[in-house]
C-alpha cells in the first residue's frame, strides 16, 4: 500500500518538475531531482532499489521545495511586469 501511494506521489513530482519553465531559474535543479527520481523509479521496478528511504526523503524534499522556490520566483516576476 504505501509503495503505491510512494510511487503515485513520486510521479506527480517529476511531472510537476518536469513543467518548469525551462528559463526558470530552478529548472537546472529540478532535471538533477527529476534524474533521480525517474532512477529510483527503474530500480523500484526491479526491485532492486540503491537508495535508502531516508534518501528517497530527501530527494522528495528537495523536489518540494524547489517547486515552491519557482513559484515564488514567478509570482515575484509576473507582479514587477
Amino acid at each position: 500500500m504505501w509503495r503505491d501511494y510512494e510511487t503515485k506521489q513520486i510521479n506527480l513530482l517529476i511531472d510537476r518538475l518536469e513543467r518548469l519553465s525551462a528559463d526558470s531559474i530552478w529548472s537546472h535543479w529540478a532535471s538533477g531531482i527529476r534524474g533521480s527520481l525517474f532512477g529510483y523509479l527503474e530500480d523500484y521496478e526491479g526491485r532492486d532499489s540503491k537508495l535508502t528511504l531516508k534518501e528517497l526523503e530527501s530527494l522528495l524534499e528537495r523536489g518540494n521545495y524547489i517547486l515552491e522556490q519557482a513559484i515564488k520566483h514567478s509570482l515575484i516576476k509576473q507582479r514587477t511586469k
